[in-house]
Parts: structure tokens; C-alpha cells; sequence
């Protein structure tokens, strides 16, 4: 592990070593992501305007001998399970996303899932609409393609990630936030078309800076009426013939 490391990393290793007894092998870092352009708009097939932020969701990781281990310094230590096989309902709460990131990469790759013992800390809020979920889904991903020993391109990394989240965790979201935050490149929005999955570095213009207001309302996508609202769209594309 390359030294020294960014603030949240930095934390994130330390936070580790002190759990762990033992310097991680790795920090895997994820951004959140603002949507300037195209809301409601990424699961009906359109187009959108996002692109990430200085602020996200670090994974201090090693190797683990037995399940994995997933530790937030925010919410305490999740159910252990293993990566090869994270079945369905076993894992509860936050860390249903990375178990479910864990169950995507086994069904990409044909070589086994490394199991991990992890530390997840971050200076994104959660449930703010910055997409810690989709943060913390990419990060894990890279955390444990790395234990793995495996290669994936970001684009990969974010279709896998919005499938844990759709099909694991039951949150039937769009790719927007997985590709702003897999995808994104410093000073540029990611324009991206949501049907087929092209996308393009906007720049943002010199001397523009995007500000970030928290109003300190929390949400969580997997207890709201988030699905509802997708089948509402759907619907009403169908009436409409679009």
C-alpha cells in the first residue's frame, strides 16, 4: 500500500489497524455523485448530467481466512458472510450493499469472490441524495476485485453495482449514480444516455464551482416509495405510447 495516503484513506487504514490488529493490504476510495441535469430520468431511459464530488466512502480492506467482515465507523460491524455466497436475506441493514456487490462479482467471474475483512469510513452524509449507497457499492467492488486479484473496467464495476443494488438489495434504481461515480474524470459532468449507455466528458466551464447544500433531511431508496415511483413511470410511458 502506497503512502501517504489521502485524509479518508489515511483514516480509513487507521481505523483498520485498530480493529484488525494489522495494517490493511489496501483502501479502495468511491466518490458520491450531484445530478446537475435529468432527474427521475436514468430508469426511464434518458439522459443525464452528473458528476462526482470531494467528498465519499473509503474501504480499508485485507484478505480474511474466513467470511468476511465488514466494520462501518459509523454503524458498527455487520453480520459476517461469505463473499462466495452471500445468499439473500441473510444480510441485514448497511451492509446488504456490500454483500450484494459480493454477490454480483461471483456471478460475473467464474473465479471465486476473495473474502475481505473490511473497514468502510466516509465524509459523505448518508441518505442525502449523494448516492453513498452506489459510493459504497463501488468502493467494496474495487476493494474486492483487488483482494481477488481481478481486473474490471469502471463501466463494468458500475452495471455490477447497480445490479447488486436492484437485484440484491431490492432497490430498483437506474445506472446514473453507478457511472458518475465509476466514471467520472476531474473538472468534467458525465453526459450519459441512459438506453444506450454511451456517455461523454462534458468540461465544466473555468472558474465555475458547483455548491453543495445539506439540508440535513435523511432518506433511505430501500424503505421509501423509490420503486412505486418507478412502476408510476412505467406506466405512464405505456399510456402515453413513448
Amino acid at each position: 500500500m502506497r503512502y501517504p495516503l489521502p485524509m479518508l484513506q489515511a483514516r480509513a487504514a487507521r481505523l483498520f489497524a485498530e480493529r484488525f490488529s494489522r495494517a490493511p493490504e489496501g483502501v479502495a476510495y468511491a466518490p458520491g455523485r450531484v445530478n446537475l441535469i435529468g432527474e427521475h430520468t436514468d430508469y426511464n431511459e434518458g439522459f443525464v448530467l452528473p458528476t462526482a464530488i470531494d467528498r465519499g466512502i473509503a474501504v480499508a480492506f485485507s484478505r480474511s481466512e474466513g467470511p468476511s467482515v465488514f466494520v462501518s465507523s459509523r454503524y458498527g460491524e455487520a453480520e459476517p458472510f461469505f463473499a462466495r455466497k452471500p445468499e439473500h436475506g441473510i444480510v441485514r441493514g448497511w451492509a446488504r450493499y456490500a454483500a450484494g456487490m459480493a454477490w454480483a462479482l461471483q456471478q460475473e467471474f467464474e473465479a471465486p469472490i476473495a473474502d475481505v475483512w473490511a473497514l468502510t469510513d466516509a465524509d459523505l452524509p448518508a441518505g442525502s441524495g449523494l448516492s453513498s449507497s452506489a459510493a459504497l457499492e463501488v468502493a467494496v467492488g474495487l476493494a474486492l476485485c483487488r483482494a481477488s486479484e481481478l481486473e474490471i473496467a469502471p463501466k463494468k464495476l458500475a452495471l455490477l453495482a447497480q445490479r447488486a443494488e436492484s437485484e440484491y438489495v431490492g432497490v430498483r434504481c437506474g445506472v446514473m449514480d453507478m457511472f458518475a461515480i465509476a466514471l467520472s474524470q476531474k473538472g468534467s459532468a458525465l453526459f450519459l444516455d441512459t438506453r444506450s449507455l454511451e456517455f461523454e466528458h462534458v468540461p465544466l466551464p473555468q472558474g465555475v464551482s458547483i455548491a453543495i447544500l445539506d439540508t440535513g433531511v435523511r432518506r433511505e431508496l430501500a424503505g421509501s416509495a423509490y420503486n412505486q415511483r418507478r412502476e408510476e413511470c412505467a406506466q405512464a410511458a405505456v399510456a402515453l405510447g413513448v
